[in-house]
């Protein structure tokens, strides 16, 4: 009986045993459950506020574009420079500050595609040389020649990584100078890894501040270096991002001696090079006739941008301040092209280019008119949205005059 008694004193406890990990299991999964829709929730917060901020930004950014192509006195010349230097940065913290929410939810998007690094180096040294000038530091960026022509990653990110880095050395260097080296390392012949290299003669982090960063690289969290005032949150960005791209980032520092960053990111190198001189060749695109241009969109200043900037092309442009306007005016008249926003009060541009299209569809249109997306809201998903609504054409704010003149002859043509 003792015995007997003893085995049914171990079933019970079995039993309650597994009634208690059923239940933490349960637990863990509701807990997840909830981390995840608060850092889904939060990323979709911190997208929407970036996006309000990016509307009247576009507008802001559009009309200095305009006022520099003015005759305007040298001094008022260096004052716009200066405004359209801080709302570029604007602009930029907007990006990392929403690219950091998107890598803590899990929903960085990683597109490759072919990169000309000569090119890719050109879109940024310029800007940086300009703000080291202004701060008296010596800067020098050099590509070895062992650096192919063109690789296939990553473009927009690899740009991100060298702006925020260099960015962040520029911010902490007081006297000195800044370098910035990229080298390839080859593995085979179609794979090797590009080499990012930056020296800076900062101040530098102290042997506790490195281990810090180091521990926060390492697990990816990093709340105690981003207390730091040496630590910005482009530099996070930088290090998530490396991650993503499946690179490694080490740095070596002295106290007031500088600092020095590594960056090895894994590329490939294209069978065959496209030859990309169609797509070069777009930025001074123009059309030699006049069009019929129906603009949505409801921000004041957007407003003024796009009709200035397709007024000065000689395009006649009726103005429809929400979807549903849109839908009448297409009814009444005839366009060879609609900008649509997408975000919008009584009906949205979405709504409205599907309703466009059923209504081209009841009519059996042989050509239906072009549809260009003209948003804040600037993710591949948004994007894949727009098109999988029946757009042609998609263009992200803020934008240059060019750019979208370009683009526009670009699909008419």
């Amino acid at each position: 009986m003792k015995s007997f008694g003893n085995m049914a004193e171990t079933y019970s406890s079995q039993e309650e045993f597994e009634r208690y990990k059923s239940t933490m299991e349960t637990r863990i999964a509701q807990l997840k459950f909830e981390i995840e829709r608060f850092q889904s929730s939060r990323s979709a917060m911190i997208s929407k506020i970036s996006n309000s901020i990016r509307i009247p930004l576009n507008g802001i950014i559009g009309m200095i574009e305009f006022l520099n192509q003015s005759d305007l006195k040298s001094e008022q010349k260096e004052y716009l420079h200066v405004i359209h230097q801080y709302s570029t940065d604007v602009l930029s913290m907007l990006t990392d500050i929403v690219d950091f929410a998107k890598v803590e939810a899990g929903e960085i998007q990683i597109t490759k595609q072919e990169v000309r690094v000569q090119q890719l180096i050109a879109q940024t040294i310029q800007l940086h040389r300009l703000k080291a000038q202004g701060k008296n530091l010596s800067f020098n960026f050099d590509v070895a020649h062992s650096v192919p022509e063109v690789i296939v990653s990553d473009k927009d990110r690899l740009l991100q990584i060298i702006d925020n880095l260099i960015s962040n050395s520029l911010s902490l260097t007081k006297v000195g100078k800044i370098s910035a080296m990229i080298n390839y390392e080859k593995r085979d012949e179609h794979y090797g890894r590009l080499i990012i290299h930056i020296d800076d003669t900062s101040e530098g982090f102290s042997e506790s501040e490195q281990l810090i960063i180091l521990n926060a690289i390492k697990t990816g969290d990093y709340i105690l270096p981003l207390r730091m005032d040496q630590w910005g949150l482009g530099m996070a960005l930088a290090c998530s991002v490396v991650k993503a791209l499946s690179g490694e980032f080490t740095f070596k520092s002295q106290r007031n001696s500088g600092t020095s960053y590594f960056v090895s990111i894994p590329v490939q190198i294209p069978k065959e090079i496209h030859n990309q001189q169609m797509k070069l060749s777009a930025l001074t695109k123009s059309l030699d006739r006049p069009l019929n241009i129906l603009l949505v969109e409801d921000n004041l200043l957007n407003q003024k941008f796009a009709m200035a900037t397709l007024s000065r092309e000689n395009h006649h442009v009726d103005l429809a301040e929400n979807g549903s306007r849109a839908i009448e005016l297409f009814k009444m008249n005839h366009y060879d092209l609609i900008l649509m926003d997408i975000q919008m009060p009584v009906m949205d541009g979405i709504q409205a280019t599907l309703t466009i299209r059923q209504i081209e569809k009841d009519n059996a249109v042989v050509s239906p008119i072009k549809i260009i997306a003209v948003t804040a809201f600037a993710l591949e998903k948004d994007k894949e949205q727009c098109l999988a609504a029946g757009m042609d054409d998609f263009l992200a704010k803020p934008f240059k005059p060019q750019e979208l003149i370009s683009l526009i002859a670009d699909q008419i043509s």
